[in-house]
């Protein structure tokens, strides 16, 4: 289930959009990493039953009149593995356990900015809150939450595009 809205103001410079979802599955599939496995771990596809997850996402843009465009979203999402035994997991079971690489807050915050004369530029902040990479929710194995600060600045001319970035600035 999904609800949506969306709204453009101020003669379409102002753009704002708001989700809401939620989705249950039966039956979901999942891929599960067997350490144990002899003589290299391997992916095995199980089936968890069922699950939900549900969240939103929230973004909005505003394009100023001498050409920078601003930009912001957030996002939330909150998974939840139904009964799902796999004996990788504590007690044999990952039920309630949240599903792998979804991160539970996510981010960005930026602006782009382009001249008539062909240059550009563009300036990004992300944020990916910590996540579990399996499902049984290992401690050992959570990606921590990561900013990113991105750069780029450029030139544009007929078919062509140079380009200078950087990733990971700081």
């Amino acid at each position: 289930y999904e609800i949506a809205y969306r709204i453009s103001a101020l003669s379409h410079r102002l753009k704002l959009s708001a989700n809401a979802f939620y989705n249950a599955y039966t039956d979901q599939q999942i891929a599960v990493i067997d350490p144990n496995a002899d003589p290299l771990p391997f992916t095995a596809t199980l089936n968890a039953g069922e699950s939900e997850a549900y969240g939103f996402e929230l973004e909005a843009q505003y394009q100023m009149p001498n050409g920078v465009h601003a930009f912001a979203s957030l996002g939330y999402l909150d998974t939840e593995l139904g009964s799902f035994d796999d004996s990788n997991c504590p007690d044999g079971s990952c039920g309630g356990n949240s599903y792998s690489e979804a991160p539970e807050l996510t981010g960005a915050l930026g602006a782009d900015y382009r001249h008539s004369s062909g240059f550009y530029g563009n300036f990004v902040v992300t944020y990916t809150d910590e996540f579990f990479r399996n499902i049984e929710n290992d401690p050992d194995l959570v990606v921590d939450q990561v900013v990113l600060v991105n750069a780029k600045l450029g030139y544009e001319f007929s078919a062509y595009r140079i380009a200078f970035f950087a990733n990971n600035l700081f």
